[in-house]
């Protein structure tokens, strides 16, 4: 999980990570609103995310492969 001052991500064990943005509501308390979902791929070739870093522009995710081939996932972030 990563967190900062503008958004949340998350891995999960199906290989994808969400992203969340934070929202401040009308009483001024502060709610997390799912923004995207990204999938991640086959668990037949992968034991999952192993580190995962992100900033206001990307994410890099590391997947532990079966093979021991690791995978490096990178993300950019669209204005």
């Amino acid at each position: 999980m990563c967190v900062d001052s503008f958004r949340v991500v998350t891995a999960s064990y199906d290989l994808s990570l969400r992203v969340f943005t934070w929202k401040k509501e009308q009483n001024k308390d502060l709610s997390l609103e799912s923004r995207y979902h990204l999938l991640g791929g086959s668990h037949m070739f992968s034991r999952g995310f192993t580190h995962v870093a992100c900033d206001y522009a990307s994410i890099v995710a590391s997947v532990a492969a079966k093979d021991g081939k690791d995978v490096l996932k990178a993300y950019s972030f669209n204005a």
